[in-house]
């Protein structure tokens, strides 16, 4: 591994958004590979979603449901990926902006929580991951 790609790995790690470790097993790197387009797709819905919601273009009953369905994503990748990877501790570690994010973002904090806004656009982080993973592969 070159230097720089050292440099960045280690400030991905940093920020909690380092992905699978290249030490992992062949199963934990198909499954990164395979929850990547699915989760880069749902966080750029997160735009859409907040402008529809701000022009009143859909229900908040619907925006709450597309809010669950996305929540639940978050948590069905971090599940799988921490089931298929060897070392746990390091995924999780290096990962720990997912935990953040699906805890501080479960939809039914959002009515009781006056900062919403701000705890839901943290699932924007995600985007550099996605596309760091991406661009790597």
């Amino acid at each position: 591994m070159r230097t720089s790609e050292t440099g960045r790995l280690t400030a991905l790690k940093v920020l909690g958004l380092a992905g699978i470790d290249y030490r992992e097993n062949a199963t934990a790197h198909y499954w990164g590979r395979f929850f990547t387009w699915p989760m880069l797709t749902m966080a750029f819905w997160l735009i859409i979603q907040w402008f529809l919601e701000d022009h009143q273009v859909i229900s908040p009953e619907l925006s709450n449901l597309l809010s669950w369905l996305i929540w639940f994503a978050f948590v069905c990748e971090t599940t799988i990926l921490t089931y298929v990877v060897d070392n746990k501790f390091r995924y999780l570690r290096d990962n720990w902006m997912n935990l953040f994010i699906i805890a501080s973002a479960i939809p039914v904090v959002w009515g009781v929580m006056p900062m919403t806004v701000m705890l839901r656009t943290l699932r924007i982080i995600i985007i550099p991951k996605l596309i760091i993973h991406w661009w790597r592969h």
